[in-house]
């Protein structure tokens, strides 16, 4: 029992030791002198990309450079860019991880411990960064009200974007924002449609047909013109028969003859001016009266008179229910 007690209590010791130093032992492997010079270009570029605002491809570069050379300098700015792209949580992590490294410079450490003290008052973020076509478009998110293009930091969850623009028909696209992460989204409206709106039907009055509508309003519109007319007619008539009378009592027979003709005349067009005018009339109010009469109602008739009263032609129209 004591020999095996023995290999237990070493295996147990080696066990420790290998998981204690395995992170030294990964970040001390010396690489090549190819992957040295990788190692520069990578971190060359991430440095000129977050110059040139674009922490997110930075990272990248950085991440790539971190596999081939962990270098605590380079975890602390992969730290710093996590904090500036919203990513707190990640930034945190990565300064603790930095300040748990042996033989840190005292310079560096001071800079880390700021730097996670500044990452408390860190709040999460996501950037959305929106393109549309047309340009100009309507962005609505929520009660936020935006224009495209639009590139903005967002609280991280899930949104429903509502895109419109005059003249194209609208879109909603749903995104979903975690903290730290850029989030890209290309929006084409399509232009709208144009909808053809029919005529709505003309509706039956009373079950009659539309025609009688027109036929009415028709038929009264022109029996009042041509009792106009009458009306003037027979002022013509009168103003010719009193010419008449003066003329044959000043003896002038010629004269009073062809007064006494245009008197007949006019009193002849007066009494068809009228006659019509009556006819159409009647017929109008006769055909507007039916259109009109509610169910069940008594149908109604029209009957016009034309005549002589004391002052000519006389014209008398009744409508009964």
């Amino acid at each position: 029992m004591s020999f095996w007690t023995s290999i237990c209590r070493t295996s147990l010791a080696l066990s420790v030791v290998a998981v204690g130093l395995f992170p030294q032992v990964a970040r001390a492997a010396k690489p090549s002198k190819e992957e040295l010079q990788t190692f520069k270009q990578l971190v060359k570029q991430g440095s000129q990309l977050r110059d040139d605002g674009q922490p997110w491809q930075a990272l990248d570069k950085f991440e790539e450079a971190r596999q081939i050379l962990d270098h605590p300098k380079l975890a602390f700015n992969i730290g710093k860019l996590h904090q500036q792209t919203g990513a707190c949580q990640k930034a945190k992590d990565a300064y603790t991880d930095v300040l748990a490294r042996p033989k840190l410079p005292d310079d560096v450490r001071v800079e880390v411990v700021e730097q996670l003290k500044s990452a408390d008052d860190c709040k999460p973020f996501a950037t959305l960064s929106l393109e549309c076509t047309p340009p100009n478009a309507t962005v609505q998110v929520g009660e936020n009200t935006l224009t495209c293009p639009l590139r903005r930091k967002v609280t991280p969850g899930a949104f429903e974007l509502v895109v419109s623009a005059n003249g194209y028909a609208e879109k909603t696209v749903n995104v979903t924002l975690e903290p730290g992460k850029l989030v890209e989204e290309k929006v084409a409206l399509e232009e709208a449609q144009e909808q053809q709106v029919e005529a709505p039907p003309v509706a039956d009055s009373g079950g009659e047909t539309p025609w009688m509508t027109y036929a009415a309003y028709g038929s009264m519109g022109v029996g009042a013109a041509l009792l106009v007319g009458g009306i003037a007619s027979d002022y013509s008539a009168q103003s010719r028969a009193e010419e008449f009378v003066a003329a044959n009592n000043s003896g002038d027979r010629q004269r009073a003859q062809t007064l006494k003709s245009e008197a007949d005349s006019a009193q002849v067009r007066t009494v068809v001016l009228y006659s019509a005018g009556a006819v159409l009339l009647g017929g109008g109010v006769a055909l507007w009266a039916i259109e009109t009469q509610g169910e069940g109602d008594e149908a109604a008739t029209v009957s016009t008179e034309v005549g002589w009263g004391s002052g000519g032609p006389a014209v008398r129209g009744v409508l009964r229910w």
